[in-house]
């Protein structure tokens, strides 16, 4: 199977590469800007040169012309379109860069590959940050996901809103010799993510004795663990049955950022650690007017078979267990 990675020094596709590496028979291609540690074996010889894992093709989303790469994506069985901007915390983003990147870029792609017939599996993915400002404790359906109208908070929201709804109403009004599965995330973590979210940024306080100082922790969230929604995309992907559209994919439990948080410490002091100072309320960050971000995953249990195994309580424990 030729796969193509397209925005593959991400976190996501990282851990996806991990699981196809399971496979040696799968010939990958990642496109990127960003060459990371991981794309390569360790270093031989007295040259300690590294040969990399993966064939790697640099691609700049903001320099590269999408229109002279799409015919060689389009030669592929799978594309994983896992580029993203405005996502991690203190990284400086233009607002331009941001729509470029999350809306545009994928708009272009699809109208791309359909131009070149394209037969095989695309893989794009939304988040449920384009819900926007709602107190409403409501799962929504993808139907209601797509069409809620609430207040978005930043471009990153509306980027990310401005590419589901395109994708809902292409698949609505165009015909498509191509399966494409648009997997809307929640909160995805695990082992390896920016030191600067939260949960890395909990464990390293703690062990620099730093005290911490968290918002008020209030806003209900969905936590899905990146292993989970890796070895999703891999199933799908090797599949030979046709699945096409939109899919809400998360655990349907929502907790309080609060309540994950605690959560987190107290497994830190059981494990011997001593917390620092701590508190809530402190902090101003971009997603406090989203007091409630839910959706429902029932379409993807029933349509896709997807039933994630790691809890929260248990994906927390590899920040700190055997380091």
């Amino acid at each position: 199977m030729k796969i193509a990675l397209i925005g593959g020094s991400s976190f996501l596709a990282e851990k996806i590469l991990e699981q196809y590496a399971l496979n040696d028979q799968d010939e990958i291609t990642i496109y990127t800007r960003t060459k990371k540690s991981w794309m390569f074996y360790p270093s031989q010889g007295e040259d300690h040169s590294r040969k990399p894992k993966y064939r790697i093709k640099t691609f700049d989303a903001y320099e590269d012309q999408i229109h002279s790469w799409v015919y060689e994506w389009s030669r592929n069985d799978v594309i994983i379109n896992t580029m993203a901007a405005g996502v991690q915390p203190k990284q400086e983003v233009s607002s331009q860069d941001i729509l470029e990147i999350n809306a545009f870029f994928a708009i272009k792609l699809i109208e791309g590959l359909l131009e070149h017939e394209f037969k095989g599996k695309l893989f794009t993915f939304g988040s449920y940050f384009e819900i926007g400002d709602t107190g409403s404790e409501e799962l929504l359906s993808e139907q209601d996901f797509v069409f809620s109208n609430n207040k978005l908070p930043n471009t990153y929201c509306i980027s990310k809103k401005t590419l589901t709804q395109f994708i809902h109403h292409k698949h609505q009004s165009s015909p498509f010799d191509f399966e494409h599965l648009h997997l809307i995330l929640t909160n995805i973590y695990g082992k390896g993510e920016n030191e600067n979210r939260l949960f890395p940024y909990i464990v390293q306080s703690v062990k620099d004795k730093k005290d911490l100082k968290f918002s008020s922790g209030l806003q209900q969230r969905q936590f899905t663990h990146i292993a989970d929604v890796a070895k999703l995309v891999i199933k799908l992907a090797s599949s030979t049955s046709h699945y096409h559209g939109i899919y809400n994919i998360t655990s349907d439990k929502t907790n309080s950022v609060k309540e994950v948080i605690l959560m987190m410490l107290q497994q830190l002091e059981e494990k011997g650690y001593v917390l620092p100072k701590y508190e809530f309320g402190e902090v101003n960050r971009r997603d406090q007017s989203m007091e409630f971000l839910g959706i429902s995953s029932k379409k993807a249990q029933n349509e896709l078979n997807w039933n994630p195994e790691i809890s929260i309580e248990e994906g927390l424990k590899e920040y700190y267990e055997n380091n």
